[in-house]
């Protein structure tokens, strides 16, 4: 997750599919959530830079758009990367 994240500037391709599929595709952001949540969980590095980047901003607008189908990986997703009010 590192390598990917600080070498091959992963985190920033996530960061334009977020802004590029918002509004048209649940599932990508369901799966959006879902890594985010298993980067923030493996690397305090990782989870470091996803902050900085504001993903937990974009995490939110997920999960406000998409309710029905992200709901839980949002909430999942902000509690792993260490955000206070996830809920």
């Amino acid at each position: 997750a590192e390598h990917f994240a600080v070498s091959l500037d992963g985190l920033k391709h996530v960061h334009e599919v977020v802004r590029k599929y918002l509004d048209t595709s649940g599932k990508l952001m369901k799966q959006v959530c879902m890594l985010v949540r298993n980067a923030a969980v493996r690397s305090a590095q990782v989870r470091g830079i996803l902050l900085k980047m504001k993903m937990d901003e974009r995490i939110r607008d997920i999960r406000n758009r998409h309710q029905d189908v992200c709901k839980d990986a949002a909430f999942a997703a902000l509690r792993d990367l260490g955000v206070q009010d996830y809920n």
